[in-house]
Order: C-alpha cells, then structure tokens, then sequence
C-alpha cells in the first residue's frame, strides 16, 4: 500500500489514550506503516484540554511521535467559508471541527476521526479507527 498522509482528530487520540477498543492498535499501525501521521494545533489543545496535571508530561511526549502540521492562511479561509456556507443550509460546524478538516484538505489527507458526522464536508476522506 502507498504511504499517505492521515491528520488525526482530537476525538481519535481519546480514544487511544483511553485504549478504546483497538484504536490505538490501529493508530500505532499507522505510523509504523510509513505513513505520514499528524496533528494540528487546535487538535493538540483539544486533546491536552482533557489531560489532567499529573499526565501532561507523558502525553505531551507521546504526541511527539505525530508530524506537526500548521493552519495554513488557505486552511483558515476554508474554514470559515464552510462555516458561513454550511449555516445557511441549517448545519452548524464547529470552529475546531472547520478548522482541522481544512488542514487535512490543505495537506491532502485522510481525516482520522470517532466522529465522522461532524465532517460533513465533501472533498475530504474520512477514516474512523473504531
């Protein structure tokens, strides 16, 4: 199979780190497999957000494994375009939701998520682990 870039959600990295079920079996099969497996900012925040003190340190370390993508000026138009776009239609998308499903558009890849109806966008491929 030809390695390909995956940009993991928040929601995938609790699921991990809670061992639910084979996730992080199936993450950790993604970096070992020569695949290009990332976070972006407002994952990392997400996912930190619900680490208490005392496991920070190990988390944080634990993090250092995923390639580090950025928001790019691009990613952030594409966000706030779909969340204009997708109010008029009834759906409400997050910012964070917006915001890291336009950073797996900008860096071609697959979005690693527990949830996937949050990701009604088209032009983006969605994977869950569950």
């Amino acid at each position: 199979m030809t390695p390909a870039n995956y940009l993991v959600d928040a929601s995938t990295l609790i699921d991990a780190s809670h061992r639910h079920g084979e996730t992080r079996e199936r993450l950790m099969a993604l970096l070992d497999g020569g695949n290009v497996v990332g976070i972006c900012p407002v994952v990392t925040g997400e996912f930190l957000a619900g680490i208490a003190l005392a496991d920070r340190g190990r988390w944080r370390q634990w993090l250092e494994a995923f390639t580090y993508w950025d928001i790019s000026r691009s990613a952030a138009i594409q966000a706030g375009e779909w969340r204009y776009d997708f109010a008029r239609q009834g759906v409400t998308l997050s910012l964070v939701d917006a915001l890291i499903a336009a950073v797996a558009m900008d860096i071609d890849a697959v979005l690693v998520t527990s949830n996937v109806k949050h990701f009604p966008m088209t032009g983006i491929e969605l994977m869950s682990l569950r």
